[in-house]
């Protein structure tokens, strides 16, 4: 689905996946901000037979799939109280403070309100200053980071040059939130002993590769291409998302059931071949933003791009 752009022997050397002696493997985006640690057997990763490029040129039908993604997740969330990456909990009484104002940004943005844009700014003022008092706590830095992204999505798609660079500037913000809650998740009980831990630790996954993505599409954007691939393709998914849409009751719950992850390439490939779980349900929002499948799940120009890319060797 992207196509590669010649990068130097030293970015080339300095994205090559390093493992450790644990058998983990680690790897770091271009601005060495970011960093991500699977606990995953080496032998399960595609990294030893598979190049990754440093530098992709996201194709037009990447680009527009994922901008059209993100731009319906303000009015569904709106409207909808639904989005990709924030479960359907978290959005039910009480509201969580960040998700209230995101909310609301969402509602007036939705309505096309002149207010949008000075409420987003004293809500991110808020959501700042409280992030010092509240980041102790891995749920608190989850809805934090969650608000933030879609402050960042209303303003980067905005057509006023000024919110987008405000919101250029917040991406710096973005990753050191981002950093914090992926230290958080690492810190978060394995196996999960309920469905509300696991929707915990599932969320966690599904905003850092959200916060990631956004990133991606805004250099595309800008730049033209991404050096954000590699992080992508190493993030964990879950290989179970069937799970996000259950009706979970503490009683039902076997610690067994939500353990299955894999990378996002990983994901993406086990989907090529038929074999990622749950086959034959709908897939849910983020499952479909991962595939570029339609809204009714079908495999669209997007998807067919992504699965000739992956079936020739490459990814995205």
């Amino acid at each position: 689905m992207w196509s590669v752009s010649g990068s130097s022997g030293e970015e080339d050397e300095a994205l090559q996946p390093a493992y450790s002696s644990q058998g983990s493997v680690i790897v770091h985006n271009i601005a060495k901000d970011l960093r991500t640690v699977l606990q995953l057997p080496t032998d399960d990763l595609p990294f030893k037979s598979f190049h990754i490029p440093s530098r992709v040129v996201t194709s037009p039908l990447h680009f527009l799939y994922l901008t059209a993604y993100f731009r319906s997740s303000i009015p569904s969330l709106a409207l909808h109280n639904r989005t990709f990456f924030i479960h359907r909990t978290f959005l039910s009484h009480p509201i969580p403070p960040p998700l209230q104002s995101a909310l609301s940004t969402c509602a007036l943005s939705t309505l096309h309100s002149p207010s949008t844009f000075s409420i987003l700014a004293s809500h991110l003022r808020t959501l700042i200053a409280s992030s010092y008092t509240t980041f102790y706590s891995p749920t608190a830095i989850l809805h934090s980071v969650q608000a933030l992204i879609i402050f960042q999505t209303i303003r980067l798609l905005s057509s006023d040059h000024q919110h987008i660079f405000d919101a250029e500037t917040d991406f710096l913000r973005l990753n050191k939130w981002t950093i914090t809650l992926q230290t958080a998740y690492f810190s978060l009980p394995s196996p999960s002993t309920s469905y509300a831990e696991w929707i915990l630790k599932e969320s966690s996954r599904r905003t850092i590769l959200t916060s990631v993505l956004l990133r991606s599409l805004y250099c595309t954007t800008k730049d033209g291409y991404t050096e954000l691939v590699p992080l992508l393709g190493s993030l964990p998914v879950s290989l179970n998302g069937g799970l996000w849409e259950m009706d979970g009751e503490e009683g039902e719950w076997e610690p067994s059931w939500g353990e299955e992850l894999g990378t996002y390439w990983e994901y993406v490939v086990r989907w090529s071949k038929g074999v990622v779980g749950g086959e034959g349900r709908e897939k849910d929002d983020f499952e479909r933003v991962l595939l570029c499948l339609e809204e009714d799940g079908r495999v669209g120009d997007a998807g067919s791009e992504l699965l000739r890319s992956v079936r020739s060797g490459g990814f995205c």
